[in-house]
């Protein structure tokens, strides 16, 4: 199995992060992509896992982490270190980058810098042909129409998609696979999660990935306060059950479609 998102980097991890990576091996998880949150997770992840040949790493900046990046380094400071970052060894996306509007971004000027934030990204991904590690949360129609307005196809994943079939569709037409995760496993009394998990035998098995968002995101019935990709086998369960497939053939199909997304031109496996 591939863990396509992660944040072993995270404090979280600081007391086990190694012996950790050692058992996700030993219990059948061949890679994980470090996705990155703010610009100095881009360096901490390289610096912890950069002779781990596992781990793999995303180049970015995630949309509720701009404002601060904003104020420290700019926006062109930003995208000349994420050009730096693109070259480096083992990097395979860029991201995780999109737009976030749900926790509190009411002011018209935060929405507009995590525009512009994200359009640069954007720019990379075509630039670099590098797939990205999308985050859209309450915005999925600006995020896509954004991406639509370039008339060229991009590629990359939907990371923790919980929309619906026609939501999925409309990324999978642009070019992403949508990743799936604890939410899978959810049952909240919420709108979003209701229509996700009815339409979860709808989606495209030739386009969905794996992935944990850990420590986040634990799926329901996985002991312990943190999530980690070992929790993968959970998400199987659930995707097999719900398309009427083996768990065996989810893992063939989830771990295909991740080595065409981050890996077939990198050289890595």
């Amino acid at each position: 199995m591939i863990d396509t998102h992660t944040h072993y980097f995270l404090k979280d991890f600081d007391n086990d992060r190694f012996a950790l990576i050692e058992k996700l091996r030993e219990g059948g998880v061949s890679s994980v992509i470090e996705a990155a949150i703010d610009i100095e997770s881009n360096f901490k992840m390289r610096k912890y896992f950069f002779d781990c040949d596992m781990v793999f790493f995303g180049a970015g900046l995630h949309p509720l982490r701009v404002a601060y990046a904003d104020r420290i380094y700019g926006l062109q400071g930003c995208k000349k270190m994420l050009e730096v970052l693109i070259r480096t060894p083992k990097t395979v996306a860029i991201g995780e980058t999109g737009l976030d509007f749900s926790r509190g971004v009411f002011c018209e000027a935060d929405k507009e810098r995590q525009r512009a934030y994200f359009i640069m990204q954007l720019e990379l991904a075509l630039e670099s042909g590098m797939p990205l590690i999308l985050h859209v949360r309450d915005c999925h129609e600006e995020a896509l129409d954004i991406m639509k307005s370039f008339g060229e196809p991009f590629k990359g994943v939907s990371h923790c998609f919980i929309g619906s079939a026609a939501i999925a569709k409309r990324y999978t037409d642009l070019g992403f696979y949508l990743g799936i995760g604890g939410s899978c496993t959810y049952s909240k009394n919420e709108g979003r999660y209701i229509e996700f998990i009815r339409d979860l035998p709808l989606l495209p098995m030739d386009r969905i990935v794996l992935e944990t968002d850990a420590p986040y995101l634990i799926p329901t019935g996985c002991r312990g306060r943190r999530n980690n990709s070992l929790n993968l086998s959970a998400v199987v369960s659930t995707l097999a059950q719900a398309q009427n497939m083996t768990a065996e053939e989810v893992e063939m199909i989830t771990e295909r479609n991740a080595k065409e997304c981050f890996f077939n031109n990198a050289g890595t496996l």
